[in-house]
Formats: structure tokens, sequence, C-alpha cells
């Protein structure tokens, strides 16, 4: 018995000293604050889009319109051509309600709506893996940097107005997801962190988003929403001032991201990413491009790789330009449907979906790898790899897909657009104007698609136009097309409900806890402007 007192004593005393080393380093050991994955915030974002449909319910339970009333505008996603989503049990709630399981259920859905996005992600990856494999991409980045010695800030206001331009001519964000694993490394190459190329790519595109001179998605949906109703609206009304906008905005932006990149450059510390993630993004950008300066030179077979890489790209960029709309003889162009048939059959230059996105960037790995007479198995290997490092990506944009299905297929987004846009009639053109900013934006949260939300207020808002006097519906007009891309480009920017913003960061090696703030501040100084600038437009009738 004695002996087990003297155990039991020995295990007391040592775990008393044990303590008491301790003591000193409390302050040292304890477990830090620990930023949030993307992958959980989405999830967060997706059982609050649940709870979303439950207050609409019990707050007014007859303003939730069930799937079969008329009044239900739903949206179609790109999956609704292979399944009819609006008219499934499975996804629309009959009763405007989801359950907590409900929302794997929905998940279901959000797969097979990102399955084109997926695609085309993979096929960039692998085109991206095989550069790599045969020097090619190492090559050129190296010539790059070494051409820019000493004046790599260059890249960054050049790329962010790239993709400011495909922001604000045809919507480009999705399309960023391809793009992102060739700037990320570069940047980084270049002397940047990963979070100065993450803020070109997405303050980039969604600053052009915000004046959208010519998007479709955007300026054109909301035009024709207004036009549905009667109000003289199109793509081209006001289009000299949001042209004004978009230099003004992209002025903006180049300058808020340039003093950002150029801190970062001359030290270190002044990135909002750690030493620890900025050393650990170096060896990744070194391992996926190599030394820059032990490269080799760029030899012709790898130079015409990265011509057939680039013309790839353009031919992207190309196929995206809503020419139709910009040309209405083209849509009905025997020439014009003959042009396009070269490329897809009964698919118009201009209207390309993700499919045939993947489609030329498969064709381009195929023709890459028959010109280095690269072997199936290597190929394919390759893919498994491009795979592996965007399995993060695809399982952030499957999830985001499903906020978007949920508060769409509930009735939610419905009823929230016919409650906050009911009482703006009795405003004028600039009262209609200001007030419908922080409108905008707070539907742009719970409705990221720029298209979905014109079609939900555009009808509303164009039957209050259509009550003011013939002088003041122009001028209305005008504002609401301002308004409109400057609350989807600013909620975009930093808004986790989009899920985009989640995925770019996953696929920029940036933690999005960390990099919101920064995309927040430059929000709100663009929205300042921004509203200031339309405002005083409106205001004093120099439209």
């Amino acid at each position: 018995m004695s002996h087990i007192y003297g155990i039991l004593f020995l295990i007391m005393l040592n775990k008393t000293q044990t303590t008491q080393s301790k003591t000193p380093k409390t302050k040292d050991t304890r477990k830090k604050f620990k930023m949030p994955s993307a992958l959980s915030i989405i999830i967060g974002v997706i059982f609050f889009a649940i709870l979303v449909t439950w207050i609409i319910h019990f707050v007014d339970p007859q303003s939730t319109w069930f799937r079969n009333d008329a009044k239900l505008k739903v949206p179609k996603f790109h999956a609704d051509k292979w399944f009819n989503f609006n008219k499934s049990d499975w996804f629309v709630s009959k009763t405007g309600m989801y359950g907590v399981f409900d929302a794997l259920k929905a998940g279901v859905a959000g797969v097979f709506d990102s399955l084109q996005v997926i695609f085309y992600i993979l096929a960039i990856a692998t085109l991206v893996e095989v550069l790599l494999k045969i020097g090619a991409l190492e090559a050129g980045v190296a010539s790059l940097v070494k051409g820019l010695k000493n004046k790599e800030i260059i890249l960054v206001p050049v790329l962010y107005i790239l993709f400011a331009l495909g922001g604000t001519l045809y919507g480009m964000q999705e399309e960023t997801l391809g793009l992102i694993p060739v700037v990320v490394p570069i940047l980084i190459i270049a002397g940047f962190d990963a979070a100065t190329a993450y803020l070109v790519v997405v303050l980039g595109t969604t600053t052009g988003l915000a004046s959208s001179i010519l998007d479709p998605f955007s300026i054109g949906a909301m035009s024709s929403s207004l036009h549905t109703v009667g109000v003289d609206a199109s793509i081209g009304t006001g289009i000299v001032w949001r042209i004004v906008l978009f230099i003004i905005y992209t002025s903006l932006g180049v300058l808020f991201i340039t003093h950002y990149a150029r801190k970062v450059k001359k030290d270190e510390t002044n990135s909002i990413q750690s030493i620890e993630e900025i050393n650990d993004n170096k060896i990744w950008a070194t391992n996926k491009l190599g030394e820059v300066n032990s490269a080799k030179p760029l030899n012709k077979k790898q130079g015409f790789a990265l011509t057939i890489f680039g013309l790839t790209f353009a031919l992207m960029i190309f196929s995206l330009l809503p020419w139709s709309e910009w040309f209405k003889s083209l849509e009905k162009s025997n020439q014009w449907k003959t042009f396009s048939s070269f490329f897809f059959n009964n698919v118009i230059i201009g209207q390309w979906l993700f499919i045939e996105l993947g489609t030329i960037f498969t064709f381009s790995v195929i023709l890459i790898a028959w010109l280095f007479k690269m072997p199936g198995s290597k190929l394919f290997k390759l893919f498994k790899n491009a795979f592996k490092d965007m399995t993060g990506v695809m399982l952030i944009l499957m999830a985001s897909r499903t906020v978007g299905i949920i508060l769409t297929y509930s009735g939610a987004t419905t009823t929230m657009g016919e409650t906050l846009f009911k009482d703006i009639g009795s405003f004028g053109a600039l009262g209609i104007t200001i007030v419908l900013f922080p409108l905008f934006s707070l539907m742009a949260v719970f409705i990221p698609s720029t298209t979905g939300l014109a079609s939900i207020t555009g009808p509303l808002i164009g039957t209050f136009i259509k009550e003011l006097p013939l002088n003041e519906q122009h001028l209305a007009s005008v504002g609401v097309l301002a308004v409109y891309p400057l609350a989807q480009g600013i909620i975009n920017m930093f808004v986790p409900t989009t899920g985009l913003v989640l995925t770019q960061a996953e696929a920029s090696r940036v933690n999005f806890a960390k990099i919101m703030p920064k995309s927040a501040t430059f929000a709100g100084i663009l929205a300042i402007v921004g509203i200031s600038i339309i405002a005083l437009i409106i205001g004093l009738k120099i439209v």
C-alpha cells in the first residue's frame, strides 16, 4: 500500500513541477486565435441563408410565394439546362423554408450547377501543368521578370487595368478562377505577396463591374428589365458618364493597390500576411515556376507553346465579348453565324459559356502535348496534379452555389425585392438614385447574380420611373444604370455570400478573413466617391 502512495506522490510532485515550470510561459504558449478558413465561412453563410428563409416566413408568412405562384421569379442557373431545378421538389421549398439538412440536398444542385465552371478550371489548371512540365512557363516568367528588373511594379497597374476592362465590358468574374493560378505565382516571383495578386484580380474585375460600360449581364439586364415596363432605357443610356466613372474608379483602384504593393515590396512586414505565409508562398511559387535566375532561356518550341497559350486566352476574351448586344445586326447575320459555327455549332460568338471555354483549353492541352510527344500516362498524371491543387477551390465553389439556390428557390429574394422597393415611387430622379444605392447593396448581398437581381427589381423600379414627369424619367434611368452596377461591384468585392471571393481567396493562397478588411476599405472609398459623383450628375441634370 505504501508503494502505491509513494507512486501517487511522485506523480503529483511531477505534475506540480511541470505546472510550475510552464507558469512563466503561459502567455507565450496560449493558443492564438486562428482565422476561419474560406470553407468554414461559406458553410456559415449557407446556414445564415437557411435562417433568412425562416425569418421571412415568420415575419410575414403570406409574403413567401410558393413554387407554383406566377410571381416567383427564378433566375436560371447553369444546370437548369440539364436539370429543371425550378420545377423540382428536391430543391424548391413549397413552404418557403429550408431545414438544416436541406443544405446538403440543395448542395447537390450546387454540385451540378458548378460542373461547367469546374471543367473550365481543371482545363486551364491542366494546361498550366503541361506548360510547367515542358519548362515553357518557367522560362517565360523568367524572361518577363528579368526584362522588368527593378520595374516589376509596372505589372500591378497593367494587370489591374486589364482585369477592370474585363469586368466593365463583359462582367468578368468567375473566369478569373482559371487565371489566378498563373497570376499569383508570377507576382510572387516578381517580389510581391499573394495578397497583392488577389487584390489585383478581385478588385480589378469588381472595379470594372462597378461602372459596367457595356456589361450585358449588369447594364444589359437592368436596362432590359426597365424596358419591359415601358421605360426608354438601353445599354447606351448614360454610357458617356459610365465611361467617366470607369476612368475614375479604375484610377482610384490603381493608386490603392499600387500603394500597397510598393509597401510590401519594400518591406514584407507591411503585408497583411504573416512572414511564415509569405515564405511558404515563395516556396510554392518557386516550386511551381522554378528559380528565375537559373531558368534556361526560352527556346522556339517553348515559345510556340506559350503562343498557343496566349492565343487561347485571346480567343476566350473575344468569345465572351457581347458582340450581338453591341451590334444588333450581328444577331441575325448569317455570316456571323457561319463564322461562329467554325468553332461550335449553334453557339454564337459572344454567347459561349464555361463548357465551351473549358473545351478550347482542353484542345490546347492536347495540341501542346502532341507537339511535345507527351505520352497519355504522363498527361493523365498532370491532370491529377491539377485536380489535387484545385480541390479546395472546387469544394468552395460548389458550396457557394448552394447559397444562391436556397435564397432563390425559397422565394426569399422575390419577397425581399417586393418589400424593399415598393415605396420608392414618391422620390424624384435624384431621390430614387440615392435611395436605390443602399437597397441595391442590401439585395446584392442575398442575390449575387447581376442578371438575377435585375430581373427581380427592374420591373418594379421601372413602374415607379414611369410615374415621374417626362423630363425626370431619363435622369432617373441614367441614375439607376449608374448606381446598380456600383452597388453590385462593391458587394462583390468583399461580401462572402457571393461565394466567389472565398473561392478566389482559396485559389490565391490567401486567408479570406485577413484580406476582407483591405477589400472592404477600398469598397467604402469607392462607394463614397461613386455615389457622390452620380448624385452630382443627376442633381445638376447634366445628362
